[in-house]
């Protein structure tokens, strides 16, 4: 059997058909053309595949690839030869008994408490809607660890507010509701005002929490930022505090520091952040061990 586009549209379809995002199903995609490429290379047949294919596979793959696209790839390939086995294009699969590498998760160069409080500081002293916006972007991001996905899907309905609650329903496949940070309240309840402010003079209601904006003087309001926007606005951020390309994963990593700090424990903060196992935090811990012993 020869590697057959036709299988290859019928699989990018069935993952669009689970809810994948494209950027995944395409990434699926080519992790199956990188095993058949691979496959060529050594003259493979389907019938000569065994679960040591993998690890064999894993070692070409060493030549030009680092260890989590490694990773990634392999994970890939079983997820094809799953879904020819479920259509019953192959028998069986021979790759679900093959492990899986670990994945390798170094924490990012962190950025100090002082350049996020400089930040937010700016940004307070700052007058007009999109400061206020900003504002709460830096503290969604770097106080309450929320991704990029989740921040631009935010909706005003999920907050609440009373004199001794504040919380926010973060949306997505990890949907979850947090209570937040006396500073992320403050934000927020500054630019909630400026956005009825906007609608007044409108007419009209803004449903998404994060606006976009256009134009060099931000004179177009959008309904919703794009991963873009969250992007080049923290490239922004970072260029004032002198931290090339800042990133949604360094804030979250900032977010984990800053809620042990502020006395969440490991298991409280898996659920604020929507995280199933301990990961980077567990890395955290260590690392805050190392220097204080050091």
């Amino acid at each position: 059997m020869d590697l057959d586009t036709a299988h290859l549209q019928n699989f990018t379809k069935s993952l669009a058909l689970k809810g994948r995002r494209p950027a995944t199903v395409d990434s699926y995609r080519r992790d199956a053309e990188s095993f058949f490429k691979y496959m060529a290379s050594e003259n493979l047949l389907f019938k000569d595949l065994e679960p040591e294919t993998l690890t064999h596979y894993q070692q070409w793959l060493t030549q030009s690839d680092k260890s989590n696209s490694i990773r990634r790839k392999i994970i890939g390939a079983r997820q094809f030869f799953r879904f020819l086995a479920d259509e019953r294009i192959i028998q069986d699969t021979p790759f679900d008994d093959a492990p899986i590498p670990e994945r390798i998760e170094l924490l990012p160069q962190p950025i100090a408490y002082r350049s996020i409080k400089e930040l937010i500081n700016s940004l307070a002293d700052s007058s007009g809607l999109k400061a206020a916006r900003d504002r709460v972007i830096l503290c969604l991001l770097a106080l309450e660890g929320l991704k990029a996905s989740e921040l631009i899907d935010i909706k005003w309905h999920g907050l609440f507010m009373s004199a001794s609650e504040f919380s926010l329903k973060v949306p997505g496949s990890r949907s979850r509701r947090i209570f937040l940070q006396t500073e992320t309240a403050i934000a927020i309840r500054r630019y909630k005002s400026e956005v009825s402010l906007l609608q007044e003079k409108r007419q009209r209601k803004f449903d998404r929490m994060c606006l976009g904006f256009k134009g060099k003087d931000a004179s177009l309001v959008l309904d919703k930022m794009t991963r873009h926007g969250v992007k080049f606005l923290l490239y922004e951020l970072g260029h004032i505090v002198k931290y090339p390309k800042l990133n949604t994963e360094v804030l979250r990593h900032h977010a984990v520091t800053y809620q042990l700090a502020n006395g969440k424990s490991p298991e409280e903060l898996m659920n604020h952040l929507g995280l199933r196992r301990l990961g980077n935090i567990a890395k955290h811990l260590g690392r805050e061990a190392s220097r204080q012993e050091g």
